[in-house]
């Protein structure tokens, strides 16, 4: 028995994305709990096979550059080979949209990850959910990171 577990350990250590990887959130970065509250009321209104897909979400904005928050991540995780730092996304009014995806397991894609985020400037928040509330976003000038684990 205790070779057994011996071996399931070495597995878990060696599979890359096996474990969860413990995710560094930037130094200033405070949690949105405005977002929060929004993700949680969309998933709530969603069906339980998209409400499982989902996941969970974690939102955290910094007043600092996306380049400073860019790097901090870039430093740390591997970059996604999906949607690798796109610059210059029109956002009309807002002017240009900076965001960058980075797999916190190691998966290498966001598709095969169970643990990813995503760095947006401007931050562009989650749609106001519920009967009644016409669809709306909220841009901000701020850098949001949106953490994502999935099952």
């Amino acid at each position: 028995m205790k070779k057994m577990l011996g071996w399931l350990l070495l597995l878990l250590i060696m599979v890359p994305g096996a474990q969860a990887a413990e995710m560094k959130v930037y130094p200033g970065a405070k949690p949105d709990l405005t977002e929060a509250k929004k993700y949680q009321a969309v998933k709530a209104h969603s069906s339980p096979v998209l409400q499982k897909k989902m996941g969970k979400h974690f939102f955290y904005t910094t007043a600092d550059e996306f380049d400073k928050v860019y790097a901090f991540y870039k430093a740390l995780y591997q970059e996604t080979d999906l949607n690798i730092k796109k610059i210059n996304s029109p956002l009309g009014e807002a002017g240009v949209q900076n965001d960058a995806y980075f797999c916190l397991d190691r998966a290498g894609v966001i598709a095969k990850s169970k643990h990813w985020l995503k760095l947006q400037h401007p931050y562009v928040g989650v749609v106001n959910p519920g009967k009644g509330h016409k669809p709306s976003r909220e841009i901000r000038d701020v850098t949001g990171i949106i953490v994502v684990e999935k099952e």
